[in-house]
């Protein structure tokens, strides 16, 4: 990854490296190694401001550190088998690449006519049920008290969260967020939300709740992608659909194994709810979390009704974007200087 001067993250370098034998092995991957050496990592982009993107670093582990790139090169090689495995030969139909395919020839025809009215497809938000009325969404909640106050929605957060969900109902005191945050702030189910506005989808702000479940302090929270949570048992195919959720702007609920600070692995039961402006925008997603194995029948019914009331719509204009889109601009002097630094050592590369 390339990140420039703001911790941006604007490129990433591909190298793809035939694996042959034959007398020349050893040389070909020396220049690999000098290649990969070689390859910049940071980018000056003339200014600083407030960081707004994660760093993405590649970690090595404290084995690797004592390696060299050659052979860190070599070790991997080892591993490479001598074919491709049968079940590995089509990746098209794997959960991990569904609709990569069908996106990619939508966007090139997209592209091809100039025209980008189909490209909001991807990113539509299931509306299905905003248009009820306050009424209807009190009477599908159901009137029943909660056993367990902890998890329980009181009246003070039901209507509040009533008032932001409908687009009306934002009182333009302090910003969406703020009033988001304030209904649910001390509950002990956790909630957490991104602004998809900002590069690397981290999370802009969380509750007691998430940070009871997770076992994380939110000053450790704030700020990163929820990919901290994963750990060796972390389904692929479950991440991959969480993936696919967040970049197309759906609806998703799923179980997932991840791991609390302490290490200790938890069964999250899971939601993405998105959130747009009326102009259009993409500008949240709302994350609930629960430990499924330690649910009780009233967190299960508190989970229903807070994933029920979350809005789906916020006015244009009643958040103020976090993420600094002039940080994202690089000048022509800023270019001329990366290029110049970059040009001696590269030229010196020789390709037999």
């Amino acid at each position: 990854p390339v990140h420039d001067s703001n911790g941006v993250m604007r490129l990433c370098f591909g190298v793809q490296f035939e694996v042959t034998g034959g007398s020349d092995s050893d040389a070909r991957l020396r220049q690999l190694e000098h290649l990969l050496s070689m390859l910049p990592s940071t980018l000056d982009v003339g200014h600083r401001s407030q960081k707004a993107g994660p760093k993405h670093k590649k970690k090595l582990k404290a084995a690797e550190m004592e390696l060299s790139e050659g052979q860190r090169i070599r070790q991997a090689l080892a591993g490479v088998p001598a074919t491709i495995p049968e079940d590995a030969a089509d990746i098209r139909g794997a959960e991990r690449f569904a609709d990569y395919h069908e996106e990619m020839l939508r966007d090139l025809a997209a592209d091809a006519s100039d025209s980008h009215a189909d490209m909001g497809s991807s990113f539509s938000v299931t509306q299905a049920g905003t248009s009820r009325s306050r009424g209807a969404l009190r009477n599908a909640l159901g009137n029943a008290s909660l056993t367990d106050e902890e998890v329980s929605l009181s009246a003070s957060r039901v209507n509040a969260l009533l008032d932001l969900r409908e687009t009306g109902g934002f009182t333009g005191e302090g910003t969406w967020l703020d009033q988001f945050a304030a209904a649910l702030d001390d509950y002990m189910i956790g909630v957490a939300v991104s602004d998809m506005t900002v590069p690397g989808a981290t999370v802009t702000w969380c509750n007691a709740g998430f940070e009871r479940v997770t076992g994380f302090p939110k000053d450790e929270i704030i700020g990163n992608n929820c990919r901290f949570l994963q750990g060796p048992e972390t389904e692929p195919a479950v991440v991959a659909q969480m993936v696919r959720a967040l970049r197309r702007a759906t609806d998703l609920q799923v179980e997932v194994t991840n791991y609390r600070k302490d290490g200790t692995r938890f069964l999250n039961d899971l939601s993405f709810t998105p959130i747009k402006d009326t102009a259009g925008t993409y500008r949240f997603c709302v994350c609930v979390i629960s430990g499924k194995e330690t649910q009780s029948s009233s967190e299960r019914l508190g989970l229903s009704k807070l994933r029920a009331l979350i809005p789906r719509e916020i006015p244009a204009g009643a958040q103020p974007e976090a993420f600094d889109a002039s940080a994202v601009k690089v000048n022509d002097s800023a270019k001329q200087r990366q290029f110049r630094s970059a040009q001696q050592p590269f030229t010196k590369l020789q390709w037999t």
